[in-house]
C-alpha cells in the first residue's frame, strides 16, 4: 500500500515541479524523497517487533541470505546491465540527438512489457511447485502463460507500429520525428520480449 501511495507521489510531484520550475534535478528529487513513504510507514508499523527482536543479530541467517540471494543479485545486475548498455553505446557512436529519438522509442514500445512481467510473476510460484518433476501439468502452465503473451503482444506490437507517426506528432511534434521508424522497429521484437521473459521464467523455475 505505501509503495502505491510513493508511486503516485512521486509521479504527481514530478508532474508538479516540471510544470511549475522545469528543473530536471528537482524532479529527480521527488522521486528520490518519496521513497521515504514506504520506508517511514513500514518501519512505524513494524516498530513493536522492532523493539521486540532487540539488539542481537544472528549472522547464520545472514549468511544463507547472502548465500541463496547472491545468483539473484547477479541475474538483476546482468539483466540491468543488459537492459540498459545501448544507450552509452549509442551516445559513443553517434550522438545525444540519436539519444533522444532512441530513447523516446524504445520508452514507448517497452511499456507492454508489463504484463509480460506481470504473467511471469503470477505463474512463477505454481510453476515452481511443479519444477521439481517436470510432467504435463508443468508444461501446461508454461504453455499457457505463452499463449496469453502472443495473445496480447502481438496486436499491441502490430497497433503501436500503425500509429506511431500520428502518436508522436500528436505528442512531441516534428523534432522527434526521428523516432517514428525506430518505434516501428522496436515494436516487432515486443512478442519476442514477451516470450524471452516466460521462458526466462521457466527456466528459472
Amino acid at each position: 500500500f505505501w509503495n502505491a501511495v510513493r508511486a503516485y507521489v512521486g509521479a504527481f510531484g514530478g508532474v508538479a515541479v516540471l510544470l511549475a520550475t522545469g528543473e530536471v534535478v528537482l524532479y529527480a528529487l521527488v522521486f528520490a524523497l518519496a521513497g521515504l513513504i514506504p520506508l517511514v510507514a513500514n518501519a512505524f508499523e513494524l516498530r513493536h517487533e522492532l523493539r521486540s527482536a532487540g539488539r542481537s543479530v544472528d549472522l547464520s541467517v545472514w549468511k544463507e541470505v547472502q548465500r541463496g540471494g547472491w545468483p539473484f543479485f547477479v541475474l538483476s545486475a546482468l539483466t540491468v546491465l543488459y537492459g540498459t548498455i545501448d544507450i552509452p553505446m549509442i551516445e559513443w557512436f553517434t550522438g545525444s540527438e540519436t539519444v533522444g529519438a532512441y530513447t523516446v522509442a524504445y520508452r514507448w514500445v517497452s511499456m507492454p512489457a508489463f504484463f509480460a512481467v506481470a504473467i511471469a510473476t503470477a505463474a512463477f510460484p505454481a510453476l515452481s511447485a511443479e519444477g521439481l518433476v517436470l510432467g504435463d501439468r508443468f508444461s501446461s502452465m508454461a504453455n499457457r502463460a505463452m499463449h496469453l503473451i502472443v495473445f496480447f503482444a502481438t496486436p499491441a506490437a502490430v497497433g503501436i507500429a500503425l500509429v506511431a507517426d500520428d502518436f508522436i506528432r500528436l505528442l512531441y511534434g516534428d523534432e522527434f520525428g526521428d523516432s517514428v521508424p525506430l518505434i516501428r522497429l522496436l515494436a516487432l521484437h515486443i512478442p519476442i520480449v514477451g516470450l524471452d521473459v516466460i521462458l526466462g521464467t521457466v527456466a528459472v523455475a
